[in-house]
Parts: structure tokens; C-alpha cells; sequence
């Protein structure tokens, strides 16, 4: 058998192994060993399935593709899952609730490092949907509402 499927596409197989044993029924995620075939089918038989990690997204729907306004990257649009435990989204609503909240409290209270809040501010900077007004010690956060 040639190795190079498996060179290519190393993280896809692995991602397809994870997905053939995962389960969370109360999300309603089902163990599918879909993307594992594809993967064989393209390793054995030499058949050409389209191998990309995004496909393997619970919740993936293609239409839900989008390209950010100020960044230029794809981000996922109307993912109930998604929405409802990103860390971007729980950032903007606790600094909705508390324009004073430090990096520590954010960190705390979405269960995430400091170091990740942090990126994910930098990038709601980046993108000018997040300004902070002030020092760093007694500053507020301010949110602009997209255009």
C-alpha cells in the first residue's frame, strides 16, 4: 500500500478516527464511521473523496460558510452549537453585562486560559468589533455593533 494518503492526510485519518468513536447523545452526536471509508476507499481502491477536516464539523453545512468582513477569514454563521459554546460570543456577553471585566474574570468565567482570551480579544480588535477605552488597569471595554 502507498503511504502517501497517509502523509497527506494525517490529520483528516485521525479526525476520521475520532469521529468513527465519538459519541454524545446528549447533543445528539452519533458514533459515524463515514469519513473513515472515504478516507479506505481512497487508500485501497484509489478512489478520489474529497478529504477536508471542515466535513467532519458536527454541525457543517457549507452554505454556512462566510467570509469575515475585516479579517478576511471563513468563519461558521447560524451554528446553534457553535454560537452557544464560543468562546468569542460568551466574551462579547460578559463584557456586554461588565464593561470593567479583566482578562482573569473573562478567563475564569468561560472556563478557557487567560493566554486564549487574550487572542480572541486581539482579534475582536483586529476586526473592530471590540476597542478598549482607557489604561489596562482601570480602562472599560466598549463593543461596536458590525456594519
Amino acid at each position: 500500500m502507498n503511504n502517501e494518503i497517509f502523509a497527506k492526510h494525517s490529520w483528516y485519518f485521525r479526525n476520521a478516527l475520532v469521529r468513527a468513536n465519538y459519541e454524545d447523545l446528549s447533543r445528539g452526536i452519533h458514533k459515524t464511521n463515514v469519513f473513515l471509508v472515504r478516507f479506505l476507499e481512497n487508500a485501497l481502491l484509489g478512489e478520489t473523496n474529497e478529504l477536508k477536516n471542515r466535513t467532519m464539523h458536527i454541525r457543517f453545512k457549507e452554505e454556512d460558510l462566510q467570509v469575515h468582513r475585516n479579517t478576511g477569514a471563513t468563519v461558521r454563521v447560524n451554528d446553534p452549537v457553535k454560537t452557544k459554546n464560543d468562546p468569542v460570543n460568551n466574551i462579547l456577553s460578559l463584557i456586554s453585562k461588565n464593561k470593567n471585566i479583566t482578562y482573569d474574570q473573562l478567563a475564569e468565567q468561560t472556563g478557557v486560559s487567560r493566554a486564549t482570551i487574550k487572542r480572541h480579544i486581539q482579534k475582536l480588535k483586529k476586526a473592530q468589533i471590540l476597542i478598549r477605552i482607557g489604561a489596562d488597569k482601570n480602562g472599560s471595554w466598549k463593543i461596536i455593533a458590525p456594519k
